[in-house]
């Protein structure tokens, strides 16, 4: 089986952020991404894992993260729609994922050993003076699909979540835009061997601007299936967000040449993504 996986890279640079936290500004908003993986437990059973990052200075996620305790009932909605053939967007209704109590929220990003940021982790960190941070939520549940036609092989599971943070440069009003993220599974494939790859690293990461950058998540499959991995277009309520020129789904942050490509490009210019790999390649531009 080959995956194809789009990756909404979620690259921070110190000075110029593709992901920047403000919390003047971002008091109406805290998504920053979203991450999925499943994998096949029973007939048209499969379980479903859902990773959110939120901005720790936005509005809150769970309740009992405002209180200093951990976040308590949080379950996140999912979108089931048919996403070929004859059931092509047709919707199948919603069931549930729960939080994770047993995999506690916890910050991805830090400097270094004695840094810590300003996320305050539900009050089990204590804050620190840099800015950014991210926290990570995890939602896990079985997804049963066995109500669907026979013939709906490919089906879409998605979340619509408000809102982006308020302080990002590369779209347009982003407070006001959503973050759709969806996967895609074929539920008539060969039961033997059915899950989705995974990252081996988290996706947030600092790079200091006007240094050369290979970066690489370690994305992976259990059943060493191949992999094909492609940039992606940000979405917000299923349509493309409006991008601030010159951003856009193959110049998403700045880097050097934007919105210039590789190829034709040579580097150090452009930006360029492996999929094989899933090496990319790109100097990031910034004020540091």
């Amino acid at each position: 089986m080959k995956h194809t996986f789009t990756a909404f890279l979620k690259c921070l640079f110190i000075g110029v952020l593709l992901t920047f936290f403000n919390p003047m500004m971002a008091n109406a908003s805290h998504v920053t991404g979203a991450e999925w993986t499943y994998k096949l437990i029973g007939p048209n059973l499969y379980q479903v894992t859902l990773v959110i990052y939120r901005d720790p200075a936005g509005i809150i996620l769970c309740p009992g993260c405002q209180t200093g305790t951990s976040p308590g009932a949080c379950p996140q909605t999912i979108a089931i729609t048919g996403a070929a053939g004859s059931c092509n967007g047709t919707s199948f209704g919603t069931q549930t994922l729960d939080y994770v109590s047993s995999e506690p929220v916890i910050d991805v990003v830090e400097l270094c050993a004695n840094v810590s940021t300003i996320s305050r982790n539900c009050n089990t960190r204590t804050p620190g003076t840099f800015q950014p941070g991210t926290e990570r939520y995890i939602f896990r549940g079985n997804i049963n699909l066995a109500s669907l036609p026979t013939t709906c092989c490919q089906v879409t599971l998605s979340i619509n979540i408000c809102c982006r943070n308020n302080a990002v440069t590369t779209i347009t009003n982003p407070g006001s835009q959503n973050l759709y993220s969806m996967l895609t599974l074929n539920r008539c494939l060969n039961p033997i061997g059915n899950t989705s790859p995974r990252f081996a690293l988290p996706p947030d990461v600092l790079f200091k601007a006007g240094l050369d950058v290979l970066v690489n998540n370690g994305v992976f499959d259990d059943d060493g299936d191949s992999i094909s991995i492609n940039l992606g277009t940000a979405l917000s309520s299923g349509a493309t967000v409006p991008y601030v020129s010159p951003y856009s789904r193959t110049a998403p942050f700045p880097y050097l040449g934007i919105p210039g490509q590789s190829p034709p490009l040579l580097a150090p210019s452009g930006i360029q993504i492996f999929p094989l790999s899933g090496d990319v390649r790109f100097r990031p531009q910034g004020t540091f």
